[in-house]
């Protein structure tokens, strides 16, 4: 399987050796009308990240250690293969080569991806965010978790006649707020920070 650049899938996996289901990453294969395709599937149960990766012929569903992806972007090898066995080779047939234990029943994902999303006047409602600022502000205010606050626009565009309508606006600052501290920081609810969203190339 051919890896996408740039792509940290160990940052979404559990470290919680208790739960060993969720300190992998699981390769899942779905083969339906679109032909035979391949994801990258990790969670701690707090957050889920599904890639899309190009699948080898050989490819088989199951488990993936996080140590073949790290292993991986150091041989700089963009493919591993797996199927009895994780196998990385990388610049000058450098080789590691990972077991592929069977830790379990990994959690189904279809039904928490498959989400109606919100919509707002028939449409869907999507914003923009950079992660990093959005982590900046919170460091920034010593805060563990955040809340965000969404700024109403008038809906009416250039209709001066017809009756005011608000709604969220995806173009306007957003309003970050601490909602808990990390630990040994000071209680500062008075601490509030401003995100611009970002425009869709």
């Amino acid at each position: 399987m051919r890896i996408p650049p740039k792509t940290k899938l160990e940052k979404v996996v559990s470290k919680d050796a208790t739960r060993p289901v969720l300190t992998r990453l699981y390769l899942r294969i779905v083969e339906d009308d679109a032909g035979r395709r391949g994801f990258l599937e990790g969670t701690d149960s707090y957050k889920l990240l599904r890639i899309p990766v190009e699948l080898d012929d050989d490819d088989t569903e199951g488990f993936v250690p996080i140590d073949a992806i790290t292993t991986a972007r150091k041989l700089k090898a963009d493919r591993i293969t797996c199927n009895g066995s994780v196998r990385v080779v990388g610049a000058d047939n450098v080789t590691a080569e990972y077991d592929r234990p069977d830790v379990g029943q990994f959690p189904s994902t279809d039904s928490l991806l498959d989400v109606e999303p919100a919509l707002y006047e028939g449409e869907r409602w999507t914003i923009g965010l950079n992660p990093l600022f959005l982590l900046e502000l919170a460091m920034g205010m010593g805060a563990e978790t955040i809340t965000l606050e969404f700024a109403r626009a008038s809906t009416n565009g250039r209709d001066s006649q017809a009756p005011t309508v608000y709604g969220p606006s995806n173009l306007r600052p957003i309003t970050v707020r601490p909602q808990n501290m990390l630990r040994g920081a000071e209680p500062n609810s008075d601490a509030i920070g401003l995100l611009m969203p970002v425009r869709s190339r």
